[in-house]
């Protein structure tokens, strides 16, 4: 099956080979082919892969389990409306922005656990937003990966979820559907990752697990998924039953942990504890469709 008008073609032994005479861009070469789930890594990934496909035709999932996407899927699952900020505009850029939303922006999570903090303080932290009386009903998220990414995307496509370990089950089952119901439609799943000291990238295994768990849960035949998709799922697959004991002991767990932010983790870790799927729609992530049990 021919998908997204690409200049990539799948041959009949699953290879990738370029349509046309003279060998391949760098886009087709990365692009992932005619599979109809894809899986990448960071903003440039994200750039690469919607590059090959038509925007129309490409379902964005953006994964940040530890911390932007989680905190967004317990957001949105409590009834309040995420809007995805850059992070190199941190103050009174995200002040102004914020009040032009009518919501209220995001702190640091130590500055909104001081016992002075103003009732109704929110930060990137999930276990506070799960914990918090009163969330507020509009919501400013920085953050300098998962929000990044988001904000970037909502630029060049109008399908954008965010996925973690918390909704895969009920995003992975909607996307399923779709991916049945309209044939020419794909999905780039976007593993955020964290990054080095200097703002290199650093693949994030909780991330790749996060994309997996979507992955294997719209129940498509490996054959429709791309090589790099089917190594998240696979590593998902590894540690399914495990994630309460895995995600603490990966890099990005222990970091967390080390800083005090240990139920930060154990939240992220809570598998399909969320039956949402955050689209994200006029500028913030909001559910599309609650699904039941």
């Amino acid at each position: 099956m021919r998908v997204g008008r690409q200049r990539a073609v799948r041959r009949g032994d699953g290879q990738v080979a370029a349509s046309g005479s003279t060998g391949s861009s760098l886009a087709d070469t990365f692009g992932q082919g005619t599979f109809r789930i894809r899986c990448e890594w960071g903003l440039a990934g994200a750039e690469r892969l919607l590059h090959t496909s038509l925007a129309s035709d490409t379902v964005v999932v953006v994964v940040d389990v530890l911390r932007f996407s989680t905190s967004t899927s317990i957001a949105v699952s409590r009834g309040a409306v995420v809007y995805p900020y850059r992070w190199h505009a941190r103050d009174r850029a995200l002040r102004d922005f914020a009040h032009q939303q009518d919501a209220v922006p995001a702190v640091g999570r130590l500055e909104a656990d001081r016992p002075d903090a103003p009732p109704g303080t929110v930060s990137l932290s999930p276990a506070r937003l799960a914990q918090l009386p009163g969330l507020p009903a509009r919501i400013v998220l920085p953050s300098p990966n998962g929000a990044t990414i988001s904000a970037w995307c909502a630029e060049h496509t109008t399908q954008v979820y965010a996925g973690c370990l918390r909704n895969a089950g009920a995003l992975g089952s909607l996307l399923g559907r779709r991916l049945y119901d309209e044939p020419g439609l794909t999905v780039a799943v976007i593993a955020a990752g964290e990054q080095w000291p200097g703002g290199a990238l650093r693949p994030a295994v909780e991330d790749l697990w996060g994309a997996g768990a979507v992955i294997a849960a719209t129940g498509l035949p490996r054959a429709d998924l791309s090589y790099e998709a089917r190594a998240a799922a696979d590593a998902f697959l590894n540690v399914r039953d495990d994630l309460p004991d895995s995600l603490p002991a990966c890099g990005s767990g222990i970091e967390l942990t080390q800083r005090g932010f240990e139920d930060d983790v154990r939240y992220a870790a809570q598998l399909d504890a969320d039956r949402v799927a955050p689209r994200l729609i006029d500028g913030a992530f909001r559910a599309e469709r609650l699904l039941s049990r």
